[in-house]
């Protein structure tokens, strides 16, 4: 159970900070672009300044896609945290209730697929601003 938590908010972190690094790299070739293009002629032309604005929306993008990952990853905590604590209750308990071992068991799957599912969906976002990017 201690693993299955730590991996899970291994993957959301990674997916943050994936989110916030691209951010970062965006954010620094815009204004590497927008200071070479101030600097070549005073102003940009039509191209640089619908680049600019792709560049802006890829970035915006992608902090939505962290801030969702990290929103997932919360959840999927607190599920997990949920299920842990009736887990611990059943076995305190005279005699365990093995149904709820059992359903509680297939719930932390599924939630499990689900969080891996946002994350590949998240992973599937970030390479197509990556090549929008490039």
């Amino acid at each position: 159970m201690e693993n299955e938590i730590t991996l899970n908010m291994s993957l959301g972190y990674t997916a943050f900070l994936l989110g916030a690094v691209t951010t970062f790299v965006l954010r620094r070739i815009m204004a590497l672009r927008a200071a070479k293009a101030a600097s070549s002629d005073g102003a940009t032309s039509p191209q640089d300044g619908a680049a600019i604005a792709r560049a802006q929306t890829a970035a915006s993008e992608l902090r939505d896609v962290a801030h969702n990952m990290a929103c997932d990853v919360n959840a999927h905590r607190l599920l997990v945290e949920n299920v842990s604590s009736r887990l611990g209750a059943s076995l305190t308990a005279d005699t365990p209730d093995e149904q709820l071992i059992l359903d509680s068991t297939v719930e932390l799957l599924d939630a499990n697929f689900e969080l891996q599912c946002r994350l590949t969906a998240a992973e599937e976002k970030i390479d197509v601003q990556a090549k929008e990017i490039s």
